[in-house]
């Protein structure tokens, strides 16, 4: 057998991707998440997912999104929550399960994050001051204290937890029923800081913690699966392979001597997925050096030609194009690059896109059909759309080639 077989072996008994490892019971789950140390819900990458380990039925096998959810064991993730765990949206904005000796490893970054949102913008930094003086809250309380609606306490939110600097946690009451969520500062969480301070080293230890409760994961991939993209560079990978060898083998394309591996295709890359490496890159690089700026989506027009669309909570003007273009510099080399504000027929990728734009009509393009329609809901996985016949639609987000606004007027 070789290395790579071996590996593949390896992965599929310790992240239980076979039917004879399936999860039975909450406290098996459990154990599960302690042994790997962070759990995805649902399976969007090589990451350990709870779900997959479930190996039970969807509820809905018609449905895609959350009609994917095993049937009766679909709790867990919330209930493993409820004991204890913390689940965080740094996952790209998705939710990841993750034990105590992994959020210690979180703690430089999380911390560091904190800092820079608080520093960067105004709406960013009362929310957060206001939760050091108040402590934990949940949302209405939060909504009533600072005169927010819940729009737009969601858009405050939704950045500080993608980035780890908030932490939010489900709870229901039974009388009279009803569902909201607490908000804390992840110094609120984690009140201990680990000792490490350098956030991009320890970037590279939580890679090296994900990969091996991964085991093998495909090369491209640890670049894409936490949220702070800033602290991200190509040679991150390579300095880990050198001065921490007891994590990572050099031999990593072909099977490790330690836990660290990861697979190359050797194949080029289609137009979605340079898209979206350069979307990556692209937005590590302008969302750092231009804080509150957000890049809602690259789109590659020609392979040597490619259009950034970029928006701030006051506004794209020429003056901050231009200053968009400069961060970008380096791409003029190979590429002729537009920056652009998101227009009437604004961009739409992510989940916060599509919640911004609940009930209004959008067109997707996905790789196999067209669609316009009104958006229904907008889920952790994917998008809801009824089309004018009344038909409904979901999406996954990951199928999404292109999804704009329908200008009304127009």
């Amino acid at each position: 057998m070789t290395a790579l077989a071996e590996l593949e072996e390896r992965r599929a008994y310790e992240c239980r991707l076979t039917p004879d490892r399936a999860l039975e019971t909450l406290d098996e789950a459990e154990e599960f998440l302690r042994d790997r140390g962070l759990l995805t819900r649902a399976t969007d990458s090589a990451l350990p997912s709870l779900f997959e380990a479930c190996h039970e039925e969807p509820y809905a096998p018609e449905s895609p999104g959350f009609g994917q959810w095993p049937a009766t064991k679909f709790p867990w993730f919330g209930q493993l929550g409820a004991r204890g765990h913390l689940i965080l949206a740094i996952h790209r904005g998705k939710s990841l399960l993750v034990t105590d000796e992994t959020a210690a490893g979180l703690d430089p970054i999380c911390r560091a994050e904190l800092e820079r949102m608080e520093a960067a913008e105004e709406g960013w930094a009362r929310l957060l001051r206001h939760l050091a003086d108040a402590g934990p809250s949940e949302l209405e309380d939060l909504q009533t204290e600072l005169a927010l609606t819940p729009k737009e306490l969601k858009s405050l939110r939704s950045p500080l937890e993608r980035c780890g600097a908030l932490v939010a946690r489900s709870i229901v009451y039974e009388e009279p029923h009803r569902h909201t969520s607490v908000l804390a500062r992840w110094d609120q969480v984690h009140p201990e800081p680990s000792g490490a301070s350098d956030p991009r080293h320890a970037l590279g230890d939580l890679v090296c913690a994900g990969v091996s409760a991964a085991v093998l994961a495909p090369e491209h991939e640890p670049a894409r699966w936490f949220s702070w993209r800033w602290y991200w560079d190509d040679s991150l990978v390579d300095e880990l392979v050198e001065y921490s060898p007891h994590h990572i083998s050099p031999d990593r394309r072909n099977g490790p001597a330690g836990p660290f591996s990861m697979t190359g295709t050797g194949q080029m890359p289609t137009t979605l997925e340079k898209e979206r490496q350069l979307q990556d890159e692209i937005a590590q690089q302008v969302e750092h050096a231009l804080p509150g700026v957000d890049v809602l989506a690259v789109e590659l027009l020609t392979p040597s030609r490619f259009r950034v669309y970029v928006d701030r909570a006051d506004g794209v003007d020429h003056a901050l194009c231009k200053r968009v273009t400069d961060v970008l510099r380096e791409y003029l080399r190979e590429y002729s690059v537009e920056v652009s504000s998101p227009g009437l027929d604004r961009p739409l990728r992510r989940q916060e896109h599509f919640e911004a734009a609940l009930g209004r009509r959008v067109r997707l393009r996905t790789a196999g059909r067209k669609l316009r329609g009104e958006v229904l809901s907008a889920g952790e996985q994917s998008v809801k759309v009824a089309a004018s016949d009344g038909a409904e639609t979901e999406i996954p987000y990951q199928e999404i080639v292109r999804a704009n606004l329908i200008d009304e007027g127009a």
